[in-house]
């Protein structure tokens, strides 16, 4: 292809570097980049040169990255340069790049389909219930039995990181343990044995958790590689597939990649040998997150493996001021580089970066006499920068923990200054999530007869609306009495007023109907019926509580899914396990980028840039020299190249981590640290980290923080009152754009936007919690039936018999989260639905080209326009082979719908005005949703055959005939136009936030 005008403009401003980097297009390739020195612009521009100077399709160019926001840059940055052939290329993280593989070949991989991730409950209790059990001694002392199960699952993780499964684990432990390996000091002989012997157990609770995984049809998050690794191994036929589809190989990064991941890179390059089209892209001053901080681990790997390979320095930073580089660069000349590293290796990892930047000294310590006037200066400091016009999303506040996060931005919001976290404390902390956990507890125990002891804590949530003054006034009362507030309210019913006894009433009420709803179901019901959603989303924060009570839900889902009489006296015990056990719940908060000064820790803070930075708590024990007893170490020879227990390694991943937060300054960065700490409760002296007395380049400034009584009394206080907010502000509306940044249009989504916009916000964008209806359910378990019934007969050209498909059927309604009564009710209806599906042969006959068909995912690509479409297709069957002809099949549970209620022309149809208004090709839900499908055929560059059919096989039978009711429809080229308008026009308004308006 030819190189577009944008490409070429971008490649001229490129240094003498970079241009080499993007030019050398031919075998290995490693490029040495340092922070701010334009490695996604030449990964980028790499790409575009490939497709200009060969005929190589963008779906043969593999790009990797570390996490999903790198793969959304670099894709987004590729489009800006050569346009809709980006979308092409294959773009991804490795955990989502295997998991494409294993959805796209599932015959080379032998897991359950019913398999599910493991949630981090359940990898405890797992863990937990192995040191109950296996006979372990010295991983299980006395009185202390569970002290080693957190460091056992790290290690764990660990070793499945590097690709290292129990049979190689044993060996790696036979190989370092030897006889010959053992120290000859009595001290070191003592050591060495209580390190074999902790390592022997480690692999006997290695073996058994992987036994249990399976047995549990559970897999860990490592594992997606591994069984990818696997399938290479027993499968060469599948591996020389991945390899002739894959022609050029890049990975982002790739200082932190680790064993796993490097062996899936080296599989797909290794039929080219030593001249492998292999490009990496990394900086080993910046390893943060390679295990025990084997920081130049995959450097030494990748040039044994490729020693005629090129290397390429970027000496040019864009980012940083030259005094920033320079202070940077001293950090790096305090650990050492090993002796064994080639000299032009040496001579890359040993350039100083030349700033483009010509910003003025602008790097500073800041030490105050406490940790209180620390924060004082902090916020004293953001509101002067704030009032200078600096924008709030060019500053950033950097902690070295998660625990430091969420206390800094309390000081920050307390202070009036609007302030996003990254990172911070778990979920489970929260306090409007503890509020939540206060109903559930409460609920339970007024069921079982209790008296509710956080009954006081549950009726003065905010969402309940109460009269504080009347609830002091009760729980005064009470306690004048000796007795508990639920006796109280129960004895004085004609005192009390109407809303606080319609509320206990409520939580009563709550306790009866939560058995007869599935967990999530009921859970959902709690959320609506005491008004918390209505609360949460008349919230400043409403997006941050939203992401939080998301993940609650979702916890609820993940745990209702393997024990359908799961309920709230489980759940009330799972959480307290993980509250007692500190297992963190993360929410997936997506940040807006104004409006609001980000706090979040250095590791969060990776791959992105800020003008002012400031980095808290600089101290020793905090940045480096963390006093971390290391209770359960690996073998050295885990890793080829690094020694695993070296402290000194330990102390260099800290340096690297300090690097790279002070790499991320554009202008100014700043240090702060207080003399003295409370520990405890004591006041106790502290000493700044090393890492700023090896920088060289800060000059360090003692403040005094002097305030007047308003500013005292005004920091002193905890908390602000939360303000009500029925209006969108610039805040929110970006965050609802950040939403659309990776969004894909399914039919649902549009269907749902012309329904109802509203529906659209809550259940697409926002994603409000929502339990599963039960006719759901059941269809999704009737597709599964489906769906092995034509697989099998695809696959072997044999029917699989009644029992089977039933079987099916009845194992995945199951695996959905029914209460007892509704699940055996909907087994003996899908029971007797495929049963009625059997007795007409007919439906056998179709020669199917493709089932459960996936679009605008893994290597699908379904572009109209630069709009990401997206769908799933039941069955796909030949009309006419000859002429690639075929028709797309949609099972429908649920009523039969005639052909005017599938084109929008009868009542029933139900439609929106705007439906309403729309071309007669499209008005229909339904029929859109063929024409939907016909669209993604169209776009899909992989897919061969034309769609010219679309049928609905209503597959409950006829009330009054018994008979499958089918419905088939042409698919013209002039409708899926209409369509294609139609989509343009919504996304057009999705993407303007017209849907505030509507």
């Amino acid at each position: 292809m030819s190189a577009p005008q944008s490409f070429s403009t971008a490649y001229q401003q490129l240094n003498e570097d970079q241009k080499l980097a993007v030019d050398t297009i031919d075998g290995p390739v490693m490029v040495l980049a340092g922070p701010g020195t334009g490695k996604t612009q030449v990964l980028s521009l790499r790409i575009a040169r490939i497709l200009e100077q060969t005929d190589t399709p963008p779906s043969s160019i593999l790009a990797l990255t570390f996490t999903d926001a790198a793969a959304t840059e670099m894709r987004t940055r590729l489009i800006s340069l050569i346009g809709a052939a980006g979308y092409g290329v294959p773009i991804t993280t490795f955990h989502a790049f295997c998991t494409a593989l294993i959805k796209e070949y599932p015959e080379y991989f032998p897991i359950a389909k019913e398999s599910e991730p493991l949630t981090e409950l359940e990898r405890s209790e797992i863990l937990h219930s192995l040191f109950e059990t296996l006979p372990l001694d010295i991983l299980k002392p006395l009185n202390q039995s569970m002290l080693y199960v957190p460091s056992a699952m790290k290690a764990i993780s660990d070793l499945k990181r590097e690709g290292i499964e129990p049979a190689a684990f044993a060996e790696i432990i036979d190989r370092s343990f030897a006889p010959d390996a053992e120290p000859t000091t009595k001290a070191g002989k003592i050591k060495f044995a209580r390190n074999k012997e902790k390592n022997q157990e480690l692999l006997k609770v290695f073996t058994a958790y992987e036994l249990a995984l399976r047995e549990k049809l559970r897999f860990d998050f490592e594992d997606m590689i591994l069984f990818v690794l696997r399938a290479f191994a027993e499968f060469p036929d599948f591996l020389t597939i991945c390899q002739e589809r894959f022609l050029y190989v890049m990975v982002d990064e790739y200082q932190d990649t680790n064993t796993a991941q490097n062996s899936l890179v080296e599989q797909l390059a290794a039929f080219w040998g030593a001249d492998a089209n292999v490009f990496v892209v990394g900086d080993p001053h910046q390893a943060i997150y390679r295990f025990q901080g084997a920081s130049l681990e995959n450097t030494y790997r990748f040039l044994e493996l490729y020693p005629a390979a090129t290397l390429v320095t970027l000496k040019t930073g864009y980012r940083c001021p030259q005094f920033l580089y320079d202070a940077a660069f001293s950090l790096t000349t305090h650990t050492s580089l090993p002796e064994s590293l080639p000299a032009h290796l040496r001579e890359g990892l040993s350039t100083q970066l030349l700033a483009v930047s010509k910003e003025k000294d602008g790097a500073q310590t800041v030490v105050a006499d406490t940790q209180q006037l620390e924060h004082i200066f902090l916020a004293k400091r953001l509101r002067e920068l704030l009032s200078q016009g600096v924008l709030p999303e060019e500053i950033v506040v950097l902690c070295r923990k998660n625990s430091e996060v969420h206390a800094v931005a309390e000081v920050l919001l307390a202070q009036g200054i609007m302030c996003s976290v990254s990172g911070g404390t778990s979920v489970l902390e929260k306090t409007h999530i503890l509020g939540v956990l206060a109903f559930l507890q409460t609920i339970l125990e007024l069921r079982s007869g209790g008296d509710g002891h956080e009954l006081f804590t549950v009726l003065s949530a905010p969402w309940l609306d109460l009269s504080r003054v009347e609830l002091w006034t009760l729980a005064r009362q009470a306690g004048k009495e000796g007795i508990t507030l639920f006796e109280l309210l129960s004895k004085s019913e004609n005192s009390v007023s109407e809303p606080i006894l319609a509320a206990l009433s409520k939580l009563k009420e709550l306790g009866v109907t939560e058995r007869q709803l599935s967990f999530p179901d009921w859970f959902t019901t709690l959320l609506t019926d005491t008004g918390y959603l209505d609360w949460l989303l008349k919230q400043p924060e409403k997006y941050t509580y939203l992401a939080e009570i998301q993940a609650l839900s979702e916890t609820a889902k993940q745990l209702s899914y393997s024990d359908h009489t799961f309920g709230l006296r489980e759940f009330v015990r799972a959480v307290s396990i993980m509250q007692e056990r500190t297992i963190r719940l993360e929410a997936a908060y997506l940040q807006t980028e104004t409006q609001a000064i980000e706090v979040t820790t250095g590791h969060k803070a990776k791959g992105r840039e800020w003008e002012y930075v400031f980095l808290v708590h600089s101290l020793d024990g905090v940045w480096g020299n963390a006093r971390k007893p290391q209770l359960l170490t690996l073998p050295d020879s885990v890793l080829r190249f690094t020694s695993v227990g070296d402290s000194t390694e330990r102390l260099a991943e800290d340096r690297r981590l300090f690097y790279v937060a002070l790499t991320r300054a554009k202008k100014q960065f700043t240090a702060t640290y207080s003399k003295t700490i409370l520990q405890s409760g004591k006041e106790k002296a502290a000493i700044p980290t090393q890492f700023l007395a090896e920088m060289n380049a800060l000059s360090e400034t003692e403040v005094k923080v002097e305030l007047d009584e308003a500013e005292k009394e005004k920091f002193l206080e905890s908390s602000v009152l939360p303000k009500l907010s029925s209006t969108y502000s610039p805040t929110e509306k970006e965050y609802l754009s950040s939403l659309l940044t990776d969004f894909r249009l399914s039919v649902t989504s549009l269907n749902k936007y012309l329904h109802d916009p509203k529906d659209f916000i809550q259940d697409v964008l926002l994603r409000l919690p929502q339990a599963k209806p039960a006719p759901m359910a059941f269809g999704s378990a009737v597709h599964k039936a489906l769906e092995f019934v034509f697989r099998e007969i695809s696959d072997s050209g044999t029917q699989p018999s009644l029992a089977a498909a039933q079987q099916v059927f009845v194992e995945a309604l199951q695996r959905e989260l029914l209460i007892t009564d509704e699940l055996e009710r909907r087994v003996a209806s899908g029971e007797r639905l495929l049963a009625a599906y059997y007795q007409e042969p007919e439906r056998f006959v179709a020669e199917p080209v493709f089932i459960e068909r996936f679009f605008g995912s893994g290597f699908s690509t379904t572009m109209l326009d630069d709009i990401a479409l997206s769908g799933r297709i039941d069955r796909v069957d030949w009309i006419d082979k000859k002429e690639k002809l075929v028709r797309v099949i949609d099972y429908k549970t649920g009523r039969q719908r005639s052909i005017g209620d599938i084109e929008g022309t009868t009542q029933a149809a139900g439609l929106s005005e705007r439906e309403q208004a729309l071309p007669e090709s499209i008005r229909g839900p339904y029929k859109r949703q063929l024409l939907f499908y016909k669209l993604l055929a169209d776009l899909d560059p992989s897919f061969r055959p034309v769609v010219t059919e679309g049928v609905f096989e209503f597959v409950e039978p006829h009330r009054e005939s018994g008979k499958i009711v089918t419905r088939s429809f042409e698919l013209t080229d002039s409708a899926v136009a209409d369509l294609s308008e139609l989509i343009k026009t919504v996304m057009a308004e999705i993407r303007n936030l017209q849907f505030l308006e509507l």
